[in-house]
């Protein structure tokens, strides 16, 4: 199936869908370098849901026997939302799209949007290549393989040691420190927490989990002083480790005492993720 085919099929039946039904599913299809096409279809609870899917189109598109794909979902867009700083379904002017993004390998893409007319309709409104947000080319993100994942979580896990040892040696003072490695064009974000924030352990735990819910979160490292020593907790699919470091008060050095598998409050955020996505054929939108 050439590109113009494979395009046209999927906008024929986006509008066939909508104006049968009234409203359609988040749809995401991809096409095959041998022309066969697969067709998934989820629905959006929450933000988190929405990143998650992005992340599931982005992963399948590493495969490169995947050339094209075509992402439909339903929307809103607003004039003013950019002025007010708020989403487009928050805004007094938003008015409901059907939005059809179309993306292939050699970087191409296009968005291309729709309104539905009172009679449900939809009425062809733009199409552009300068899409952005969420859900644009998937072919363009970084998405690790498994083999690449491994090697950038140990890479962090040493970095971030070497890290701490060197803060330790330049300031003799460690406080309460989390950083997150994660497969995103930010792959490390860190915070520094307040003693507050430390003590108040479900707040803390809370947090660490929501993020680790993120399929784009890979690993991370929690530190803190404790009788005397400096802890330091690593967490990623794969590997569970708890570092213990004394300070040597000849040198003010960090001294590690040992390493020792990590099973504490702190563990199991980071499961091997399991997804499901139901086959768009299955939906009612789609029979």
């Amino acid at each position: 199936m050439k590109r113009n085919d494979f395009f046209e099929q999927e906008r024929q039946k986006m509008i066939t869908i909508f104006e049968k039904y009234g409203s359609i599913v988040p749809t995401f299809t991809i096409q095959y370098d041998d022309g066969t096409i697969a067709s998934f279809a989820t629905n959006f609870d929450s933000v988190l849901d929405k990143e998650n899917f992005n992340y599931i189109m982005r992963k399948f598109c590493t495969d490169p026997k995947i050339i094209s794909s075509v992402f439909v979902t339903e929307g809103w867009t607003s004039k003013i939302a950019e002025k007010e700083n708020k989403r487009p379904s928050e805004c007094e002017d938003r008015e409901e799209v059907v939005m059809m993004i179309y993306s292939a390998r050699n970087d191409v893409q296009e968005i291309h949007l729709y309104k539905p007319d009172q009679n449900r309709k939809l009425e062809f409104v733009i199409s552009s290549d300068e899409y952005k947000g969420r859900f644009s080319n998937p072919f363009s993100d970084p998405c690790l393989t498994v083999s690449d994942r491994k090697r950038v979580t140990q890479e962090f896990h040493n970095d971030m040691l070497d890290l701490l040892c060197h803060a330790y040696n330049e300031c003799q003072y460690m406080g309460y420190l989390l950083f997150f490695l994660t497969d995103s064009m930010e792959p490390r974000t860190f915070w520094q927490l307040t003693e507050k924030e430390w003590c108040d352990r479900t707040w803390l735990k809370q947090m660490i989990r929501s993020r680790c819910q993120e399929l784009q979160t890979l690993a991370f490292v929690l530190v803190f002083p404790e009788d005397d020593k400096i802890k330091v907790i690593f967490e990623s699919r794969e590997d569970q480790k708890l570092h213990i470091y004394s300070i040597d008060h000849s040198t003010d050095t960090l001294r590690l005492d040992g390493t020792e598998k990590y099973n504490g409050e702190f563990s199991g955020f980071l499961k091997e993720v399991e997804f499901s996505i139901i086959p768009a054929l299955s939906s009612p939108f789609l029979n």
